[in-house]
């Protein structure tokens, strides 16, 4: 699926991942996508290596909060709810 940049450069991201090196994230990612003028940027990392990045001073997000948030998502937690709403 190709991305359309906007005239002004993107809008908004959104990004799906099973790990982050959440430094990686904010010193190169997140500042393209700035650059760009991408403003709204969601990030959604799986919660048990989210959390595992941020029992660590090194791997956790420095940023969080400020230019975007994090989100740790459950994907089997989501879908027992799902389950139960039908």
């Amino acid at each position: 699926m190709p991305v359309r940049a906007h005239r002004d450069g993107f809008q908004a991201s959104v990004i799906a991942t099973y790990c982050c090196y959440f430094p990686f994230y904010e010193d190169v990612i997140l500042r393209r996508l700035f650059d760009r003028g991408c403003t709204n940027n969601i990030l959604m990392v799986d919660s048990a290596l989210c959390a595992e990045a941020f029992a660590s001073d090194d791997t956790r997000p420095r940023r969080a909060g400020l230019p975007h948030v994090v989100r740790a998502a459950n994907r089997a937690r989501d879908q027992d709810r799902r389950l139960r709403v039908k």
